[in-house]
């Protein structure tokens, strides 16, 4: 049976269209080692700044201070991309934006991919498909399915981005290839459990409820698991012959992308961030963890011009101005997720930071927000 609704010559023209973008990330060449930073589609950039012009906020001085052009083309680097949605849930105080933004998301504004793996026959095909094409979206993240039994996962790895400076845009990505896959198979479709490797304590339900499933914080590791009854729901979408024809298109916008692996800083911060609150961000614990040596581990870090000791103070830091703000943890917790034995130990650190007490910061923080209306 052919394609219906002339789609395979409007899809060919938008699949040549986003191939070109996907090459012009790169400064027009394929593999320019000159433009080693990993680059994105700016739809969550587009969304964020839609959600602060509703709120009648510029978002324009926002996208300045995290990098990136006041006019978004086709596509971002991905550091910048991720500050910009830390900086727009702070301005509009919603701990949430990540999740609140996929769930207002047209996952047709994926482009290419997502009209590929809609064509496809289950939702295990589909998934399979968003693994490998990946890189035409978001060439910072690489997405693993590992299958045990009954169980599929999804592992989410992250190429020259901050973990710990990446909460909003993480939560976006995953919630919106959920998104993606219940409008590809026409049901909602749920993992049966959600980890990450960030610590949340507020609107937990929030996150839960969207999803469908169990939700871990401060997790080992960041996936996604599913059922195998899950994955085999068929595609109400299902065109056989259109995903022969994107196939290719695909398979160049990917390979085009070149993933660039991350700095050793990035791999250490890391395995801090997993190991603040079990108290185990020793440098002899994440040297073991990198299976290389304490002294190997110093000397690399030194090479790009920093010390283990500045990187878990600034891991801490970066982490304690997003976990000050969520309004169901306290301090003794917020603490314990830093790895400080004492809260005290964590009321000197963060004074040092900012100049402010953890307790006067979510004052201050708290009076912006709850200001009357004039």
């Amino acid at each position: 049976m052919q394609p219906m609704d002339g789609r395979p010559t409007v899809l060919l023209f938008a699949a040549k269209s986003l191939l070109s973008a996907a090459k012009l990330g790169h400064g027009g060449n394929m593999r320019n080692v000159d433009e080693p930073l990993p680059t994105a589609l700016s739809l969550a950039s587009r969304l964020a700044a839609a959600a602060l012009q509703k709120q009648g906020i510029d978002y324009a001085p926002l996208a300045k201070r995290a990098g990136l052009p006041i006019e978004f083309p086709k596509r971002v680097p991905v550091v910048p991309q991720a500050q910009f949605l830390e900086l727009a849930s702070t301005e509009l105080n919603d701990v949430l934006l990540g999740l609140h933004l996929a769930e207002s998301a047209e996952p047709r504004e994926v482009g290419l991919l997502f009209y590929a793996a809609s064509a496809a026959e289950t939702v295990r095909d589909a998934l399979e498909l968003l693994a490998r094409y990946y890189r035409a979206v978001n060439d910072g993240i690489l997405l693993r399915i590992v299958s045990k039994g009954t169980k599929v996962k999804v592992e989410v790895d992250f190429a020259r981005l901050r973990r710990h400076q990446a909460r909003q845009i993480t939560e976006f990505g995953v919630a919106l290839t959920i998104r993606a896959l219940r409008e590809m198979a026409g049901t909602r479709i749920c993992p049966t459990h959600v980890m990450w490797t960030h610590s949340r304590n507020a609107e937990l339900k929030s996150v839960e409820s969207f999803f469908g499933c169990d939700c871990t914080f401060g997790a080992a590791e960041d996936c996604i698991e599913f059922d195998t009854s899950a994955l085999d729901v068929a595609l109400v979408s299902n065109d056989p012959h259109l995903l022969e024809t994107l196939k290719p298109f695909c398979d160049e916008a990917s390979t085009s992308r070149a993933t660039t692996p991350g700095s050793f800083r990035d791999l250490v911060e890391h395995e801090i961030t997993r190991s603040l609150p079990q108290r185990r961000a020793s440098i002899r614990e994440v040297a073991r963890r990198l299976a290389v040596s304490e002294r190997t581990l110093a000397r690399r870090l030194t090479s790009e011009q920093t010390t283990f000791a500045t990187v878990v103070d600034d891991v801490r830091h970066s982490l304690a101005l997003q976990y000050i703000r969520e309004p169901g943890m306290t301090l003794s917790e917020t603490a314990w997720l830093l790895g400080y034995a004492e809260t005290t130990s964590f009321n000197h650190a963060f004074k040092r930071w900012t100049g402010h007490t953890p307790t006067s910061h979510r004052k201050i923080s708290y009076e912006k927000f709850h200001r009357p209306s004039r």
